[in-house]
């Protein structure tokens, strides 16, 4: 069984899309891209800040025959300082 379609060029249409539907959605665009742009400036802001997520203790484990615990803690506290992503 056979199908034959018979398609009349005169009676397509296609529809374009208007100059102010395309203007539209490049400021839609652009105010997406602007957005997602200041939010990761903010969260690196954020990120960097070290309140946001202050380092709060350290646990060094393991045997200490070359250094003592005290030598240690000096050398530690000196280099942490600041939130989880500074160092």
């Amino acid at each position: 069984m056979a199908i034959d379609m018979v398609i009349d060029p005169d009676k397509l249409h296609f529809e374009t899309p208007s100059r102010g539907h395309l203007r539209g959605s490049k400021l839609i665009g652009s105010v997406l891209v602007l957005i997602f742009i200041l939010m990761m400036v903010w969260g690196g802001m954020t990120l960097s800040n070290p309140d946001t997520l202050p380092i709060k203790q350290v646990r060094i484990e393991g045997d200490f025959t070359h250094l003592s615990p005290v030598d240690l803690q000096l050398l530690v506290t000196d280099k942490v300082r600041g939130g989880f992503f500074q160092s």
